[in-house]
């Protein structure tokens, strides 16, 4: 069986080298490497010319993540699709293990392991309040409850779903594993399949990832996240009228994180990032429906 690693790129001249190293140095070699060039304005498509056995696509326009993935997934040769962002990187047996899996399981899609590596200086704390819903599995199963989307899936079953949805923004690995489960696909869970990421280790990043949230909902119609965000956010502003109530949240927000990461920087820093990201958010989800609507 032969594997299409597929990477979206835009504006990634600081990671994509890494990321196409990482598959390159691969145990197992029967594999094509497609990196999409959305529309990058810095080095992202010199670096990866710098490749040969990369076959690199242009978008004059960008597409976003979604286009991107979708146009690599047309022309990939692979059974297997096996899309990896551009910030992420696999360990060695990475692909190896994926075979191994498909021969043993036979599943239609896998969801493996998703895991951030944090610096050891203060600046952990930006990363960390994105990070509690990234896949962590224990042992190998199949489940028709998946959060995730496999990012690991038989190109004839992708096709058979669509796609990522075009007409989507951030949203679109949770509008298709929607759709997975409602066509039965059977999606496997693991732990012998992991990617890594650094996901980004500053307020701007930070501040990125929760303005897409806002923007995210509304451009994807998704009215329950909408709606889960304002209410939250309405909560939040509420309480700051009611010290007793948010120091409540606060003490019981932050033992939680203490608990999850056994990292007291974060357990005390977590609250007031949570906060800050939903007013963002709701900040931007506001916005985005005043323009739409």
């Amino acid at each position: 069986m032969k594997i299409s690693v597929i990477i979206p790129a835009h504006n990634e001249e600081d990671e994509i080298k890494k990321c196409i190293n990482s598959v390159l140095k691969q145990s197992y070699k029967a594999y094509e490497v497609i990196v999409v060039n959305d529309a990058s304005t810095d080095r992202t498509e010199g670096i990866v010319n710098g490749f040969k056995r990369v076959k690199l696509i242009n978008h004059e326009k960008a597409r976003g993540p979604a286009g991107a993935r979708n146009h690599g997934a047309r022309i990939a040769k692979g059974d297997i699709l096996f899309f990896l962002d551009a910030d992420e990187w696999m360990l060695k047996n990475t692909l190896k293990n994926t075979i191994k899996l498909f021969k043993e399981h036979n599943p239609d899609g896998i969801v493996s392991n998703r895991r951030v590596t944090f610096p050891k200086n203060w600046t952990r704390i930006w990363a960390y309040e994105f990070s509690s819903n990234w896949c962590i599995y224990k042992g190998t199963y199949f489940s028709k409850d998946a959060l995730s989307c496999p990012y690991i899936i038989k190109k004839k079953v992708f096709n058979k779903v669509g796609g990522f949805p075009s007409n989507t923004y951030y949203f679109e690995d949770y509008i298709l594993i929607k759709k997975i489960h409602e066509l039965g696909v059977k999606v496997l869970l693991t732990d012998k399949i992991t990617v890594k990421s650094d996901m980004g280790s500053s307020f701007k990043d930070f501040y990125k990832r929760a303005r897409n949230i806002g923007i995210g909902v509304v451009k994807s119609s998704l009215s329950g996240k909408q709606a889960r965000i304002l209410l939250i956010t309405l909560f939040l502003g509420v309480s700051f009228f009611y010290p007793i109530l948010y120091a409540g949240f606060y003490l019981a927000y932050g033992l939680l994180w203490l608990k999850r990461t056994r990292d007291l920087l974060v357990g005390l820093t977590a609250p007031l990032l949570f906060t800050v990201k939903k007013f963002i958010s709701c900040y931007y989800l506001i916005k985005e429906m005043v323009r739409k609507y």
